[in-house]
Parts: C-alpha cells; sequence; structure tokens
C-alpha cells in the first residue's frame, strides 16, 4: 500500500479521535458547572436555612387561657400553649404569677409545658383574696426567647344560690306564709351561714305589702319566718322576694296567691272520666321547634328537638316527614317519648322546611321549621346531653371551615367552671389540617370540671376572631352529682290513726350507705286532698337555680335512673323546656347577657409575634452581603446559562445527547427553585397557615374598688336565729266548703328539723280528727349533699 492510501485511510480515524475528545471535554464542563452550581445553591440554601431555623427559634408564641375571675373557695385552671412561630408544638420553661396591683406575691407555679406544648395548671382553692382584683403574669422561655402575657382578674367573693320555698302556694287573706329558704354555696354547695337576708311581699304593681317585710340570717343555710296577711288584702298573684344586703346572692321570688274563698279540689280522674271525648277531639297539633345549639346553620348536620301538643296542651305521639320546599323528604320526624323527640337533617342556606304529619290521622297543618342562620358556620352538639357523676363533659362542634378560634365554656349556677380552647380542625389527619369549606367536620372536645359541679350546666362556644368574643352556638347538659342524701322514714301505722299524735323517725344516709348528719324541712300532708307535690331541694339547685325557671314533673327528673333509657328522657326534657331555649346573640356582636357571663380570657401573642418575624426576615434580607446576592443570582441565573449552553452546542451540531441535557436540565430546576427560595427568603417561611390565631381578650375593665352593697335603710339591724328548730303545726278544721280548702290537705310544716351525727331525728306532731291517710315529704341538705323523701306510710321508699 502506497503512502497515499495509508494517508487517506489513517485520517477518519484522527478526526473520530478529536470528536470523542470534543464530547468527553464537552461532558466535562457540562458536568463541573453543573456541579458547581449545584454547590453554590445548596451552600446557600443551607445556609439560608439555617439563618431562618435560628430567627424561627428566637420567636415563641404563646397561648394562654383562664377564667376571667377567681373565687374564694372555688377551683380554677389555666391553660398554657407553646408553639413555635410556624405552629409546630415545642416545649418551653412557662412561670405563672398571680400579684395583688401592690406587687404582694399570691401564687407563684414554675414548670415546662410538654412534648405537645401544653401546660394544664390547676389553682387551688383560694381564701383570701384581694377585692381590686389580681394581676396575672405568664412568662414562657426557651432558647434565648422570652414572652410575657399579662391580664386582670376579677376577685369574686363566694357565690351562693337560694331557693325559697313556702309551705303551701295559696292563701286566704288573713291566713299567716309561712316560708323557708335554703341558701348554699354556687360551687359545693356547702351550706352558707351568717349571711343576712331580708324578705318582703310585693304585689303586683311592684309595691311592699305592709307587715311583711323581714330580716333574718342563715343557720345552716336555711332561714325561715312568717308573716300575717291583712283580712282586707286583695285576692291575685303575689311575689314572695327574698334579697342579700350584701350581694352574695341573687334576688329569688316565688308566686304566692292570695284567694278570697276556698276551692274545693277537683278531681281530675274523675274530670275526665266524664268529659266528652268527642268535645275534646282535635284535628289539628301544636309543634314546637328547638335546634340544639339555639339556632340552625347551612351545610352543617343539625340536630332539632321538637315538642307536639294537642290544642289543650296534652302531648301527641306523632310521625311525619320534614321536606323542603319542593316537597322532597329531608328526614322522617317521629316522638320519642310522651310528645317530645328529636331529628337531623342538613340544611341548605336558603332552604325552607315544613313538617307533614302522617300520625295522627287528619292533621292538616304543615308546621314551619325556623329560618336558617346564614352567618352560623358552627354546630355544638352533646348527644344524649346527660353525663355521670365526675365524668368530662364530651361534646362535639360541627365547623363549615377550618381554623376558627373557639373557645368552649361550661357554666353552672352563673359560675365559669371549665374551658377549653379549641381551634376547628380535620379530625384524622396527621398533622391535623384545616377543613374545607362545607365539609361540616366534627372536632371531639372533651372539657374537665371540677368533680363539685352537678347539676344543670350550659355549655357555650365562643367565636374568638373578634374581641370581645362572640357566644356562637350554646345547649343546656345534666351532670349528675358524685354524692347524695338518701331518706327514709319509720312511724308507728297505729299511732298515725285521726286525732293522735304521730311519730315519725327521719334517718339519713350518704351515697355509701353510711349515717349522715342533715338538715330537713319535712311535711305532712292529707294523702285524700294533697296537691301535686311541692318543689324539691334537689331539683331547685340542680335546676330551677340554673334554668331561672322551673322545669315540670321535676321529681321525675331527679328520680330518673342512669340507665340509657332514663337519660334520653332526661335529654329530652332538657332540649325542649322552653325555660332553656336561649338563643346565642347575633354574630355582629357581643352577648352581654347576664345569663351568658363574662368570656374567658384568651391571650396570643401570635399576631404581633408575626409582624415581628416578617420584621426580622426582611432585616436578614437587608443585611445580606454583596457576594452573598452575587452568588444567590449566579445560582438562579446559572442554572438557565447551562440549559441554553447545551442547547446552542446541540444546534450548532459541536455536541449534544441526553448525557448533557439531564444533568443541565436538572441543574436548571434546582438552581431556579433555590434561586427563588433565596432571592425572596419570606417564601414559604411565614408561618403555617393553618395555625388560628385567637383575637386576644383580657376582660372586661374592673373598677378600682367594688361598689358598696346596697341596703335598705329600713332593713334595720339583722338578728340571727337561735338554731333550735322553727315547728309550725296547723289545727286546721274543715271549711265551709266541706274540704281542706287551699290548704291542700297540709297537716304539719317544720322547716328546721336537725339530724344528728347518727343520722336519726325524731319529729313528733298532731293529727286532725278527719285524716284518712297521711304522705310525709321531707328534703335534705348537708356537705353537697341534696336528699329528698316523698312516701305514703308504710311505704318508705326514697326518692332522689
Amino acid at each position: 500500500m502506497d503512502e497515499k492510501t495509508k494517508s487517506e485511510t489513517s485520517r477518519p480515524s484522527r478526526a473520530g479521535s478529536y470528536t470523542d475528545r470534543r464530547a468527553r471535554g464537552a461532558d466535562w464542563a457540562v458536568g463541573i458547572a453543573a456541579a458547581t452550581l449545584l454547590l453554590v445553591s445548596l451552600g446557600g440554601y443551607l445556609y439560608h436555612r439555617d439563618q431562618l431555623l435560628a430567627i424561627s427559634r428566637e420567636h415563641l408564641r404563646v397561648r394562654v387561657c383562664a377564667p376571667p375571675s377567681l373565687g374564694i373557695g372555688r377551683q380554677a385552671e389555666f391553660r398554657v400553649l407553646t408553639t413555635g412561630i410556624r405552629g409546630e408544638p415545642v416545649s418551653a420553661a412557662v412561670e405563672i404569677a398571680l400579684l395583688t396591683f401592690d406587687g404582694e406575691p399570691v401564687l407563684h407555679h414554675t414548670s415546662r409545658t410538654a412534648d405537645d406544648g401544653l401546660l394544664q395548671v390547676p389553682i387551688p382553692p383560694q381564701h383570701d383574696l384581694p377585692e381590686q382584683g389580681l394581676r396575672l403574669e405568664v412568662t414562657a422561655a426557651r432558647n434565648g426567647s422570652r414572652e410575657t402575657l399579662e391580664a386582670r382578674l376579677a376577685s369574686d367573693p363566694v357565690r351562693y344560690t337560694t331557693c325559697l320555698m313556702t309551705d303551701r302556694a295559696s292563701y286566704k287573706p288573713g291566713e299567716k306564709v309561712y316560708y323557708r329558704s335554703v341558701t348554699l354555696g354556687s360551687f359545693d354547695l356547702a351550706a352558707a351561714n351568717g349571711l343576712p337576708v331580708q324578705f318582703a311581699l310585693y304585689d303586683a304593681a311592684g309595691n311592699i305589702v305592709p307587715q311583711t317585710r323581714h330580716k333574718s340570717a342563715i343557720s345552716r343555710g336555711v332561714c325561715s319566718g312568717a308573716f300575717q296577711t291583712s283580712t282586707d288584702l286583695p285576692p291575685g298573684l303575689y311575689a314572695l322576694v327574698a334579697s342579700s344586703p350584701t350581694l352574695q346572692f341573687p334576688e329569688v321570688r316565688r308566686s304566692v296567691t292570695i284567694v278570697r274563698r276556698s276551692v274545693t279540689m277537683a278531681n281530675p280522674k274523675k274530670d275526665n272520666a266524664t268529659s266528652d271525648p268527642a268535645s275534646t277531639a282535635s284535628a289539628d297539633v301544636n309543634v314546637a321547634f328547638h335546634p340544639e345549639s339555639g339556632r340552625l346553620a347551612p351545610h352543617l348536620e343539625n340536630r332539632v328537638y321538637f315538642t307536639a301538643r294537642d290544642q289543650r296542651g296534652e302531648p301527641v305521639d306523632l310521625r311525619g316527614l320534614l321536606v323542603d320546599a319542593e316537597d322532597t323528604p329531608v328526614a322522617a320526624v317521629e316522638t320519642l317519648g310522651p310528645g317530645v323527640g328529636t331529628f337531623s337533617f342538613i340544611p341548605m342556606p336558603r332552604g325552607r322546611y315544613r313538617l307533614k304529619i302522617s300520625e295522627p290521622a287528619g292533621v292538616t297543618s304543615e308546621p314551619e321549621l325556623p329560618e336558617i342562620d346564614r352567618r352560623r358556620d358552627v354546630v355544638l352538639s352533646t348527644g344524649v346531653g346527660v353525663f355521670g357523676a365526675g365524668q368530662p363533659l364530651e361534646l362535639n362542634l360541627r365547623a363549615a371551615e377550618g381554623g376558627i378560634p373557639l373557645v368552649v365554656a361550661a357554666w353552672c349556677r352563673g359560675l365559669l367552671v371549665g374551658q377549653k380552647p379549641v381551634p376547628t380542625r380535620v379530625v384524622g389527619a396527621d398533622p391535623p389540617q384545616t377543613a374545607v369549606r362545607g365539609a361540616g367536620e366534627v372536632n371531639p372536645v372533651t372539657l374537665q370540671v371540677p368533680d363539685k359541679v352537678s347539676g344543670l350546666i350550659r355549655l357555650v362556644a365562643y367565636d374568638y376572631r373578634k374581641s370581645p368574643p362572640v357566644p356562637i352556638a350554646q345547649r343546656w347538659v345534666y351532670r349528675r352529682p358524685s354524692g347524695r342524701l338518701e331518706l327514709s322514714a319509720s312511724t308507728d301505722i297505729q299511732a298515725l290513726a285521726s286525732g293522735r299524735r304521730a311519730s315519725v323517725t327521719l334517718t339519713v344516709t350518704d351515697e355509701s350507705g353510711r349515717r349522715a348528719p342533715a338538715v330537713v324541712a319535712m311535711a305532712a300532708v292529707d294523702k285524700a286532698m294533697s296537691r301535686p307535690r311541692a318543689a324539691s331541694t334537689p331539683a331547685c339547685f340542680l335546676l330551677w337555680s340554673t334554668a331561672h325557671s322551673r322545669l315540670s314533673d321535676d321529681v321525675a327528673i331527679l328520680d330518673a335512673s342512669d340507665d340509657a333509657e332514663g337519660d334520653v328522657a332526661l335529654d329530652l326534657l332538657l332540649g325542649t323546656h322552653d325555660g332553656l331555649r336561649e338563643t346565642v346573640a347575633e354574630p355582629t356582636a357581643a352577648d352581654t347577657r347576664p345569663g351568658f357571663g363574662t368570656p374567658p380570657i384568651v391571650l396570643d401573642n401570635l399576631q404581633p409575634l408575626r409582624q415581628k418575624y416578617q420584621d426580622v426576615l426582611d432585616q436578614y434580607r437587608r443585611d445580606r452581603t454583596r457576594a452573598r446576592n452575587t452568588l444567590t443570582t449566579l445560582s438562579f441565573f446559572g442554572g438557565l446559562g447551562l440549559v441554553f449552553a447545551v442547547a446552542m452546542l446541540g444546534l450548532l451540531d459541536v455536541v449534544g445527547g441526553l448525557r448533557l441535557w439531564i444533568p443541565a436540565a436538572g441543574t436548571a430546576v434546582c438552581c431556579l427553585l433555590i434561586g427563588a427560595i433565596l432571592l425572596a427568603p419570606l417564601r414559604g417561611d411565614a408561618p403555617h397557615e393553618g395555625d388560628t390565631a385567637f383575637q386576644s381578650f383580657h376582660g372586661p375593665s374592673l373598677p378600682d374598688a367594688p361598689p358598696p352593697p346596697v341596703v335598705d335603710p329600713a332593713i334595720g339591724h339583722v338578728e340571727r336565729p337561735t338554731e333550735a328548730a322553727h315547728q309550725f303545726a296547723y289545727e286546721h278544721g274543715m271549711d265551709e266548703a266541706g274540704d281542706w280548702g287551699e290548704t291542700g290537705g297540709l297537716l304539719f310544716w317544720d322547716p328546721f328539723v336537725v339530724v344528728g351525727d347518727d343520722g336519726l331525728a325524731e319529729v313528733h306532731f298532731d293529727l286532725p280528727d278527719s285524716t284518712s291517710a297521711i304522705c310525709l315529704r321531707a328534703d335534705a341538705h348537708n356537705a353537697g349533699r341534696l336528699g329528698t323523701l316523698c312516701t305514703c306510710p308504710p311505704a318508705t321508699d326514697p326518692i332522689y
């Protein structure tokens, strides 16, 4: 082979070698450029992340929830939550101090929040509080960050609740009115002692009836007395009023009827038996609807209680369908008890709903439900609202959207006994996420209240999107007492004969069966002439005193067993009773009615903390050096430049392929993302949107000194009675009508029977000649326990 041929053969080999070297050079260049850009970008990002973490650790969010006041002898609880600026829970050192306004310490507590950021601090009962109130200081510290929140707490004296009773409901002019008041602590139902009480009888015009003003003092929780009515007192409705000159319990009233002549008591069974069924039949039914939370909220499952009554007011069992404006069935409706029931449905914002009744047959009316409140976005539900003794209160909050700052508070006899912040969230998500509008997510809430709290409790959900907060949903529940008194009476049956002196032995035991002391009011009535049983002390304190309205059939409520059937019956009564149907306020303004009380104090530094965090981030961005900004700019645009270079090499057919495009494109994407973060450090690092901000509520403004009690000068000096029993025996004979008339068959009434430590007391009274059979009634209280008895010997079964 000649030289020319050898030369031509070797040329392609040299050309291929050159191309390979060029490709390898391009690969190395792109790889080195990509690696350099990634190192610069990642280095800047890691530095940026460390700086933001350091800044974040310097900001500590603290949220405090506390009662607006502390009461003497009443325990309370403070809740402290510590989180980072982005909402993640963190543990922090917490210091809680209660100080007088002179700086004197009352309570000091130091602890740490748990890993979930929560700290619950029980405040033991205080026995001495300054009248001007207290200053609350909560300080939390973590990683050099220190936050202090302050509020002013009111100082409450021991608050009492009073129940007022008379020996009977109606009197003739000239007869004596015997009365008895029982005053117990609102928190623990402990008997008051030594407090002054003033009594007076008011006519319909609000004027005091002459010679009926009386003053006395409480002994072992009881204050009793009597006044003579005038023989020319006009018939009508009057009010016996018991009030506290020192404002330690609210004024209470009891209706008293003055009748001109005796009215023979009718026999209801006889009247009903002789009445014409055709004359009382009705083709119409009155149905009243009571939404569980107070008002119907759209897009959420609402539970509605209802009552069904005929034209005479008697309960009616019914069945029917709830339909909308297009007659589309929405829910089946059926009574669960005598004329009462519940049903659930999801209303639409502009929907109108009515009830079509199928049973009883022949009903033509179609009762309409209340209008939908389109501004409501929260519904409160408890299921059967009856809880056992000592059990926490469990409820559900349905919300139309997430991130609503709510505080659930429990009120019992005018006292705030528990509170808990509840930002609405989706249940079951980990971590919890905010709910989507219209989802109606269920937010379960468990509210702990002191063991001593029992009776009727009002649950209120407050909306803290504004300050002062607005009550947005509420309902009543019942918590059974942990302790009770059991009463029994033993008598000599032969001694109960007409015209003889009766002897009754009262035995009082506690819930464990041990003998217990007590103060008892006792009455004996003629069984044939007696009227329906008067109010019992347990019903008065556990029901009326909170509801400000007498519940019907109160004995049946408290005698309801602890089984499911009894709980449902009690829940239906609570949900349908008119005296408990107080609606919540409009969502545009706070409700200042006394029944709701002052909302809990909530202190939240999130909003000012966010502004502070933003200022620090802005300062961090301004303080970055020119070299750091230059590297950030290079990392941002370097990726684009690398992709452009690879594209040009391919277009010029210099070099190309996936081995260049894959690292170039990957590096470009990383550089663009990281560069965007570095150019705008606030992006993605603001507080978590799901972290709900509560508007701080510091409670109402407090006066420098409490107002002096208003005492009527005519009351004069209050005398403390002796502790001897005040016994009033009756020797009424039959009147011209031939019966006991308005006395209701009352034979004996003693408002102050003292049962000793042995749990026994003897009661003696004379019986008139005309008595056929007697029934004994007794109400007892002691050390927070209540009990009642209604028995007709020889039966001795107690009723609670």
